[in-house]
């Protein structure tokens, strides 16, 4: 008899084409990487109270059954974006912004960029397939007669001109670019995620799905099946001289298990390329100012940053129903911790004086794919430091919350308020197959 060795588990998932129908089950499911799950069949039951003299249990009625658990994670381009949709409740741009050498123009004294074949930008803010004010582009080198180094990077705008031009700050608040450029070539790549301003069916988007696990040492093959999943939890990880490492928990409505060997269509997993802390990192921005810039005004050495999105769901039971009926969310939790090497009192004066700010970090490969974590109003509900022993460092050991960003807190992205509590930007090469 063979025992299933954890080494050989395949995990895979697949998205419902539509929420509302979960007996039609995904069409195919990817193959997605793990370093551990938890995933599993919960019941819950009642027994009956009567008094009797033999003092034992009578028997016991199963009341409600769901599946739930979770993945851990090692962050890489695409590989998670289709369940950061989960977790958020809402939908990437329905069409990123990728445009390969395309003409672009930038006068660096206004820190204006106009691009004269395409017009990507959109000041009112409900086209799906442009650039908004606060969100977060890339500038990559084009194939000829590219812009100069100094002006491929991260930029966030900050004001649209028209749906051709924008004012630009860098991705660390300092003077975006290095010169002019006149009708230079280079690609643009942006598409964002911001957690909804309501629940407007055009806002908060349902997404579920169905999660497979393989036991491929057994045979036949063994596949146990979790249904109707919801990602309720999501966190991000960042420490020194370590891996971004995270995890996504789900709540589902049912399970089963199967020994088929072909039950579903099974592709593989996309390409896998992991980021690290060591120098994937770039910027850790606090009200525009560079934490990261070694050697800069504003350099903090930064020893851990995280950040965990919770739904707080909740499975709605009935009358005559074993499963849930439904799947509710509750209140948006966005919190996190910084903890940051204690130098000066740059970080304790903002929870001291109670002090509301952004945060924002970019995480990028050498490939140039990435993403920036974006909180526009960020308040430190708690800063600990102590010192524990001898030999050691003295870390602020801060703990923040992200709140909705409406209006002008006095730290925020925009005069307006970008209307979320947590922006995801996102820089690939190919968008295609996560869309």
């Amino acid at each position: 008899m063979a025992i299933a060795s954890s080494n050989f588990t395949i995990m895979r998932f697949g998205e419902y084409a539509d929420p509302t129908d979960l007996t039609t089950l995904p069409t195919s499911l990817r193959e997605i990487p793990m370093t551990g799950e938890s995933l599993g069949y919960q019941t819950q039951s009642i027994q009956s109270q009567n008094i009797n003299s033999s003092r034992q249990i009578l028997g016991t009625i199963q009341t409600g059954y769901e599946a739930s658990g979770g993945l851990q994670i090692e962050m890489a381009p695409k590989t998670w974006d289709l369940l950061i949709q989960g977790a958020l409740w809402a939908d990437w741009q329905t069409t990123p912004v990728s445009e390969d050498d395309t003409d672009v123009t930038i006068t660096a004294a206004t820190r204006t960029i106009a691009f004269g074949s395409i017009t990507p930008f959109d000041d009112v803010g409900t086209a799906t397939d442009s650039i908004k004010e606060g969100q977060f582009f890339q500038l990559r080198a084009g194939s000829t007669d590219s812009i100069a180094d100094g002006n491929v990077g991260v930029y966030q705008v900050e004001e649209v001109t028209d749906t051709a031009t924008a004012i630009v700050k860098a991705v660390d608040g300092a003077t975006p670019f290095s010169g002019d450029e006149t009708a230079k070539n280079c690609c643009l790549k942006a598409s964002m995620i911001r957690a909804p301003k309501d629940g407007s069916t055009d806002n908060m988007k349902r997404h579920v799905f169905l999660f497979e696990k393989e036991q491929s040492d057994l045979v036949p093959s063994t596949f146990t099946y979790f249904k109707g999943c919801y990602v309720n939890n999501m966190s991000l990880n960042a420490q020194s001289a370590s891996l971004l490492t995270g995890s996504l928990d789900v709540m589902g409505s049912t399970s089963g298990i199967d020994t088929s060997t072909t039950v579903l269509t099974h592709d593989d997993a996309l390409p896998f390329n992991g980021f690290n802390a060591v120098n994937h990192v770039k910027d850790v921005i606090v009200n525009g100012k560079n934490l990261n810039e070694v050697g800069g005004t504003n350099e903090q050495f930064i020893q851990g940053l995280d950040f965990s999105i919770t739904n707080n769901l909740r499975g709605i039971k009935a009358i005559g129903h074993l499963a849930n009926v439904d799947t509710a969310a509750g209140m948006l939790g966005v919190t996190g911790n910084i903890n940051v090497f204690f130098a000066n009192t740059a970080m304790y004066d903002l929870f001291i004086n109670q002090t509301e700010f952004a945060l924002s970090y970019c995480v990028l490969n050498s490939s140039g794919d990435g993403y920036v974590f974006s909180f526009p109003r960020v308040n430190i509900s708690n800063d600990s430091m102590s010192a524990g022993g001898q030999d050691q460092d003295l870390v602020e050991n801060m703990q923040f919350t992200a709140m909705y960003d409406n209006t002008d807190q006095g730290g925020g992205y925009s005069t307006s308020g970008y209307q979320t509590s947590v922006q995801i930007d996102r820089f690939l090469d190919d968008y295609s197959d996560v869309m």
